[in-house]
């Protein structure tokens, strides 16, 4: 055995064997990087690859077999031992190694510290660029075969001050589309935080997870209307089917009529006679009493602002006064009667007048979303919170995107006692997600926060409302409730008054005015204040009972003695 190894020394076998790993080593990398940068086939690779190792014991055999002497190559055996130059051969292969080694690690050293970098970077990108087809391809076919999105039209009317009609354009068509059980469509709440996006059609329905999306705008003037819309296919920005259409505002109802049944056609739907009557029917037939609703509803969200919700009064009157069948007219009446009674003027005969128009409107849409949601807004004015709760849930199944219920039932949650102060946190961030410039969510995430001891982050929320409406009385409110929790009465009391200047008190206001005079121990005054809550309707006995600032209250005869004067026992 010693003698075969001596011969393989001799016969240089065991240095070619060296030469060989390095040099095809190195060969191997620099293929590696090279073939790549041509877009040379895989398959090239492979066969080099084959190649060097079949090399390998060619060269072995090759090496053992033959010698190189002055005269050339001949075979081994014909080399006379005397004359043989391996020795020489053999210095001439160490210098050779010496000399490959070299290269094979300044080869190594360029490509760990220069190529590598480059490469993981592009890895990343072609990694991310797989994934991000994947997850395409998975979010398209998650997506039902035709979907569609109503984005806001807009405003391009001379006064620019017809925002509220070119919205109603936006709601009815969705509407109308809502009714073909083939079509999916998103809310008219989930689409309105697009309004002015900078984003391109594509993108908007990658995030909605929509085929197709619906884009226009309304031109009002005077007596005469013209509306452009556009169906764009999402997937390649192309679009499927575009109209303009100059009316008098008397024939919207029929502009709008028309734009579904082109869309519908567009997309290849086949309309059964259900879902055609569908299409061509509308809330009212009176276009004034439409548009007196349409400004109505612009304003009834605004509930912490009397003067709007006043005027949105006046116009859900006017509807009504115009077309006394209007359901959805009657709906938003009836919120508003319970959004004053709370926040405005605690009369109870708004919330009677409430509750018949909701009665009247139910009787004539049983499925009407915004008489669902008064109902649960009426409940909430009578400290029924778990039933509002459940109103909402419920107006939720019929509008999962819709941020303002969203918001109401945040709020609702978080008046329950013990507040549900975690569902509420979620609740009010999904609301965000949907409509993150609508204000009042901010103040009632504040209250959720602060039920969960979050104070510093309550006080953010609170600082974002004021950024968006910087004037709003919610601000001061808002900290009241934070102030309170910490158990700081009199500062929280300052932020009462402030909020409140100028307005009569409401029933929930001398209630939270007494809760921080009962923590202070101002017994007398807090009792006073109570009296006053009372007679104006307040009777939230949970929150009586069970919250930590009612304590020295309810430690006294005369606490109980209120309770058994309001019936309240």
């Amino acid at each position: 055995m010693a003698s075969v190894w001596a011969e393989l020394r001799r016969r240089n076998v065991v240095k070619v064997a060296v030469a060989y790993t390095i040099v095809g080593w190195l060969l191997v990398e620099m293929a590696s990087v090279v073939l790549p940068t041509f877009k040379a086939p895989e398959w090239i690779m492979q066969v080099f690859i084959f190649l060097v190792i079949v090399g390998f014991p060619i060269a072995l055999i090759f090496a053992w077999a033959f010698e190189l002497t002055p005269e050339g190559i001949k075979l081994e055996k014909d080399v006379d031992r005397n004359q043989s130059i391996t020795h020489i051969s053999g210095r001439k292969f160490d210098f050779f190694i010496i000399a490959a080694l070299v290269l094979a690690l300044g080869f190594f050293a360029f490509d760990k510290f220069v190529l590598d970098p480059s490469r993981d970077a592009e890895l990343v990108q072609a990694t991310t660029e797989v994934v991000t087809e994947k997850v395409t391809e998975s979010v398209k076919s998650e997506i039902p075969d035709i979907s569609i999105a109503v984005l806001p039209f807009d405003d391009l009317s001379s006064t620019g001050d017809q925002e509220y009609f070119s919205d109603g354009m936006t709601e009815e068509i969705i509407a109308k589309l809502s009714h073909i059980s083939e079509l999916r469509v998103i809310s008219r709440t989930t689409v309105g935080q697009f309004k002015d996006s900078p984003l391109d059609v594509p993108s908007i329905g990658r995030k909605l997870r929509v085929n197709y999306v619906l884009e226009g705008s309304v031109r009002k003037d005077s007596d005469r209307i013209r509306v452009t819309a556009q169906l764009i296919d999402t997937d390649d920005d192309s679009t499927l089917w575009s109209d303009s259409f100059d009316a008098r505002s008397d024939d919207v109802f029929e502009v709008q009529e028309n734009i579904a049944q082109a869309i519908v056609g567009a997309l290849g739907i086949h309309l059964t006679d259900l879902n055609r009557n569908a299409i061509t029917s509308s809330p009212t037939k009176i276009v004034p009493a439409y548009e007196a609703y349409l400004r109505g509803q612009a304003l009834v969200e605004h509930w912490d602002n009397r003067a709007m919700l006043s005027a949105s009064r006046e116009f859900f009157q006017t509807a009504l006064d115009l077309d006394p069948g209007y359901a959805k007219a009657m709906a938003g009446l009836a919120s508003v009667e319970a959004q004053t009674y709370r926040n405005h003027d605690s009369d109870p005969l708004r919330l009677e007048r409430a509750d018949q128009l909701l009665d009247a409107a139910e009787a004539l849409d049983p499925y009407l979303v915004r008489a669902i949601v008064g109902r649960g807004e009426v409940m909430g004015m009578r400290y029924d919170y778990s039933g509002a709760s459940g109103q909402f849930r419920k107006a939720l199944e019929l509008e999962p995107d819709n941020y303002f219920v969203r918001d109401l039932l945040c709020w609702s949650l978080g008046y329950e006692t013990p507040a549900r102060a975690e569902e509420a946190e979620g609740v009010c961030r999904e609301a965000l997600r949907i409509a993150p410039s609508y204000g009042e969510i901010y103040y009632h995430l504040a209250r959720a926060l602060s039920a969960q001891a979050r104070y510093g982050e309550a006080n953010e929320a609170i600082t974002q409302l004021e950024d968006i409406w910087p004037s709003s009385s919610l601000t001061y409110l808002g900290r009241f409730w934070i102030e309170l929790a910490q158990g700081n009465y009199s500062r929280a009391l300052e932020y009462m008054e402030t909020s409140q200047s100028g307005r009569p008190p409401t029933s929930l206001t001398l209630a939270a005015r007494a809760s921080a005079h009962s923590g202070m121990n101002n017994t007398a005054e807090a009792l006073r204040l109570l009296d006053q809550a009372m007679a104006m309707g307040f009777k939230d006995l949970a929150w009586l009972k069970g919250s930590e600032e009612f304590e020295p209250l309810r430690k006294l005869p005369e606490f109980d003695a209120l309770l058994e004067k309001h019936g309240l026992e």
